[in-house]
């Protein structure tokens, strides 16, 4: 037959000190856990409401270029844009850079050099 090793059996206070040093591994795995999710639950709030605020201005852009496009010709020289810069105007850097934006800066100095 073969011998039974002759190891001691554990101690009540080994085994209570081990529980808690399992114990106090896991509450540090779950506080490490629990930051990761917060900050991705963080991260998370930010893109949404990031992704909601652009939608919503591309709305507003979208309606506003709708509803000049659907002004007639006349309407739209009342206002002092042609319909081929309602694009520029809505979405872009309005008028800068084109001819009327030169012409516009003359007549306003125009206008005030002679008053």
């Amino acid at each position: 037959m073969t011998s039974l090793s002759k190891t001691p059996l554990p101690q009540a206070s080994d085994l209570a000190s081990n529980a808690e040093a399992v114990q106090r591994g896991l509450d540090q795995q779950i506080s490490v856990l629990a930051g990761f999710v917060g900050t991705a639950v963080v991260a998370l709030k930010r893109a949404v409401a990031t992704a909601w605020t652009n939608y919503v201005a591309y709305r507003a852009k979208r309606r506003a270029f709708d509803e000049l496009m659907a002004l007639d010709q006349r309407m739209l020289s009342d206002i002092g844009i042609g319909r081929h810069e309602v694009q520029a105007v809505v979405y872009g850097d309005g008028l800068k850079g084109t001819t009327r934006e030169a012409k516009k800066a003359g007549w306003a100095g125009s206008r005030e050099a002679h008053a």
